[in-house]
């Protein structure tokens, strides 16, 4: 049964002193005169009810309040081939032992037990994520689960103009673009690296970035991988 209809239903039962919220819950508001319920009874109420009338969808992946959790995001790399100056500094940062690290197959793991509750979206982020070796691969295997409609990625650029052919065979569908400036000389102030084309490679290698849809917007480029 949809939220609205519940919603409106249990507020014929209880009386004009019951108001709704996002999820369906009744939540009841004291008539004048009247003693307020104490919060634990309130809440125990609104548990009960959304239990009664729970969504088809995952009850790990749904919160107290009713909401549905589908959106997945997973780091591959703690690591980074820049060195910005509100991020690490310039010599860099200590890393986690690779042991303590997701495996390739743990990360694939923990995808498909996602999906099976419910995500339909996962973005993979870093660190830099284009710099991990297997990144294709990881991209490719992911697009196989069923029940994921999108991919995407968080990068900073520097390599996506190399990559991005294959990223989109593998089905990659989104990607965000992070760029601080397109002032070369503020670019390279930023992220302590400097060097001739570091601007457009972390504009996206311009060719294939604007053939992969990206389009500009204040603090970042988005865009959908698609071909145009």
């Amino acid at each position: 049964m949809a939220a609205r209809p519940v919603a409106r239903m249990v507020r014929r039962l209880l009386g004009p002193g019951t108001r709704s919220c996002s999820s369906g819950g009744p939540v009841s508001q004291p008539r004048p005169g009247e003693p307020s319920q104490p919060a634990t009874e309130v809440l125990s109420r609104r548990r009960q009810f959304l239990r009664e009338h729970a969504a088809p969808f995952s009850a790990f992946l749904t919160d107290r309040f009713g909401r549905r959790h589908s959106y997945l995001r997973i780091s591959l790399t703690e690591k980074c081939n820049l060195r910005c100056q509100y991020c690490m500094p310039e010599e860099g940062v200590s890393l986690t032992p690779k042991a303590d690290l997701l495996t390739t197959e743990e990360i694939l793991t923990l995808a498909r037990l996602f999906v099976k509750e419910g995500v339909d979206k996962i973005r993979l982020t870093g660190g830099e994520p284009l710099i991990r070796p297997d990144v294709v691969d990881i991209v490719a295997r992911l697009h196989r689960l069923e029940g994921l409609r999108t991919i995407g990625v968080t990068t900073n650029g520097i390599n996506l103009a190399r990559l991005l052919p294959q990223l989109q065979k593998a089905g990659l569908s989104a990607i965000n673009v992070s760029l601080d400036t397109l002032v070369p000389a503020k670019f390279e102030f930023i992220v302590r690296r400097k060097g001739d084309g570091m601007l457009p490679q972390g504009y996206g290698g311009h060719p294939q970035g604007h053939r992969a849809g990206l389009q500009p917007r204040e603090g970042e480029l988005c865009g959908d991988a698609g071909p145009q």
